[in-house]
């Protein structure tokens, strides 16, 4: 009797299967995410290897420094800095890690700029 050779069909679907894994898993991460970001008022940040606590109050200093460098009105009201916030956790600027705490591009502890 000659050798069994293994299925090449069955290692591609468990390859797209892990895919298809990997693909919803970043999804719900980003819900999860954004989610998270609305009823906040300081956030869990990774820090130069560190948790520091963000608030709320200093990532809005940072859009309006930002906003007043561009020489736009500043921020109307909570919802529209909710929205900026969203719209970084969005585009992958500040993310929801595994661990609960949250990781950004930005440096929020800097003092922002006017």
């Amino acid at each position: 009797m000659g050798k069994k050779s293994r299925n090449p069909s069955a290692r591609s679907k468990k390859l797209d299967r892990q895919e298809r894994q990997r693909a919803a898993r970043h999804g719900e991460m980003t819900t999860v995410g954004m989610a998270a970001v609305l009823p906040l008022d300081a956030f869990p940040v990774l820090h130069e290897g560190e948790i520091r606590i963000l608030p709320a109050d200093r990532i809005r200093a940072r859009f309006e420094a930002e906003l007043a460098s561009d020489n736009e009105p500043p921020l109307d009201g909570d919802a529209e800095f909710r929205s900026m916030l969203v719209e970084d956790v969005q585009e992958g600027r500040f993310r929801l890690r595994r661990d609960g705490n949250w990781e950004s591009d930005n440096d929020y502890f800097a003092a922002p700029s006017t």
